[in-house]
């Protein structure tokens, strides 16, 4: 029996929301000896084949939204 590929749809919001729980997380801030710190994270994602059709065309659709994320004020997931 053949296994389905998942739907690209379903993967695409699964990794949406993975990227978004990470933020959270990343944000949360945590008190070494004598600091406190609270980071943040930007996140440029990209989905195959939704938002390109090769590999090349892939990694610069998501290094795209990486800069999006940074401009708009970091601590962003943009797709």
């Amino acid at each position: 029996m053949r296994k389905r590929p998942p739907n690209v749809a379903t993967t695409v919001k699964a990794s949406d929301e993975t990227a978004a729980a990470l933020r959270q997380k990343v944000k949360e801030p945590f008190r070494p000896v004598l600091a406190v710190l609270a980071p943040t994270v930007s996140i440029g994602a990209a989905a195959f084949p939704a938002d390109a059709d090769t590999a090349e065309a892939l990694f610069q659709r998501a290094d795209e939204a990486l800069y999006r994320a940074k401009q708009g004020g970091k601590n962003r997931v943009c797709r």
